[in-house]
């Protein structure tokens, strides 16, 4: 069930970034799709900058910091070290 929901939002949110992107594309001068593919391209540079920031805390773990501990009590099973 909870799949279900998760894919109703993200449904949700890509429609209304869609119907923005058409409402800005209809006052401006550049064309609807530029305007989502910069979307596009925004959104994958959000997503490998906070992939990025993740490793960086992931391979400190690997050497053996000292927040290590800190790191398995807040999120077990997202540093695997």
């Amino acid at each position: 069930m909870s799949i279900i929901v998760d894919i109703l939002i993200l449904a949700g949110v890509l429609l209304a970034i869609v119907a923005v992107v058409q409402v800005a594309a209809a006052r401006l001068v550049l064309p609807e799709s530029t305007l989502l593919s910069a979307i596009g391209i925004a959104i994958g540079a959000g997503y490998v900058a906070i992939d990025a920031w993740v490793s960086g805390r992931r391979c400190s773990c690997i050497a053996g910091s000292a927040s290590t501990a800190r790191w398995r009590a807040r999120w077990p099973t997202a540093l695997n070290c």
